[in-house]
């Protein structure tokens, strides 16, 4: 299920808006908000629609919330006036629409998001007890070897657990943006948001250790991130 919030201070947009989007995709589970109490949502949201500007706030400011709680989330903005687009780079927008709203432009702009997602689902099996869970790659923040088990750190503060072994998610993650900073531990880069000495700061501000003999490939590997040469999903 794509998760999708709406956010803009016109009921009539924000009506027109979800409609169209659950006629396009019946995949969806859409949120809407007409103030700033989207960013006291706890959901983690794929897709954002968010006008630029909400009863007199900014929604330039609320986006960029969003961003710093979801890394990968996708931000569409929505605006009465081209003029702000520029102030909204600190959000990393995806697209922009202009009001009034077209149909057919927003359909496209809706479609390429919904591939963008498509192509960014990509799944971990957790093994425990015998049953196994399907869990989104872009998910997990870190995940490191505790004794014979696997500890998952997720995107929502959860932990879980996996039987399988170490070695078969680090066959199975490491072309997908993570990276060694342990014996023990590897990194989800989306989300390291500092380096520290011997320590990687996460977006979360939870710090992870880096042994010796990984700082070299981390530093590379945060450095590239930075110049925007890891495409983070």
């Amino acid at each position: 299920m794509i998760k999708v919030a709406i956010c803009d201070d016109d009921k009539a947009v924000l009506e027109k808006v979800r409609v169209l989007l659950e006629s396009i995709c019946k995949d969806v589970s859409i949120k809407t908000y007409d103030d700033e109490k989207i960013i006291l949502e706890e959901n983690i949201f794929d897709i954002v629609f968010m006008d630029i500007e909400i009863k007199d706030k900014s929604g330039i400011d609320f986006a960029i919330k969003i961003r710093e709680r979801c890394p990968d989330c996708i931000i569409i903005f929505i605006t009465n006036y081209t003029c702000y687009i520029s102030d909204a780079f600190d959000a990393i927008p995806f697209q922009y629409l202009i009001k009034p709203l077209d149909e057919n432009k927003l359909i496209s702009v809706f479609n390429k998001a919904l591939s963008t997602i498509k192509k960014r689902k990509k799944y971990v099996p957790i093994t425990w007890n015998g049953q196994t869970e399907l869990v989104e790659c872009f998910q997990i923040i870190y995940f490191e070897r505790c004794q014979r088990n696997v500890l998952f750190h997720m995107q929502d503060g959860k932990i879980k657990k996996s039987s399988k072994k170490f070695i078969e998610y680090i066959t199975m993650l490491e072309s997908y943006n993570f990276i060694r900073s342990h014996n023990s531990i590897l990194v989800n880069i989306s989300f390291i948001k500092a380096l520290k000495q011997y320590n990687i700061i996460l977006e979360n501000n939870e710090v992870v250790p880096i042994s010796k003999k990984y700082l070299l490939s981390v530093r590379e590997a945060f450095i590239k991130k930075q110049a925007g040469e890891i495409v983070c999903q």
